[in-house]
């Protein structure tokens, strides 16, 4: 019987959705100190797959890039807001929200 974690190994590139001690070692650090940057917001919370409390790739990609640089400096993007609905336009990825805010969506 193949393992879960021979098949995840065997992938491309990483799953959309990862466990908490993927999503740990995904980002770089111990799922101790996961849990504490979840704590803090600076991670997102799993979302619950028929009891299976997963971590969404993308939110994950988006709350690391979140995070100030040495000295201060971030690039401001929002973990609260869902990353679901996007729409891409001639400017690139955006939030679905912020099209129709604009009368776009």
């Amino acid at each position: 019987m193949t393992r879960r974690a021979d098949i995840a190994a065997s992938l491309p590139c990483a799953p959309a959705g990862l466990r908490l001690a993927a999503a740990a070692a995904y980002v770089g650090v111990s799922v101790t100190h996961f849990l504490k940057a979840r704590e803090k917001r600076l991670m997102p919370q799993p979302v619950d797959l028929l009891g299976a409390k997963v971590y969404r790739r993308e939110e994950l990609d988006e709350a690391l890039a979140a995070l100030p640089r040495e000295g201060g400096v971030g690039v401001g993007v929002d973990i609260d807001r869902p990353p679901a609905r996007r729409v891409l336009d001639g400017e690139g990825l955006r939030h679905a929200a912020d099209a129709e805010r604009q009368g776009e969506g």
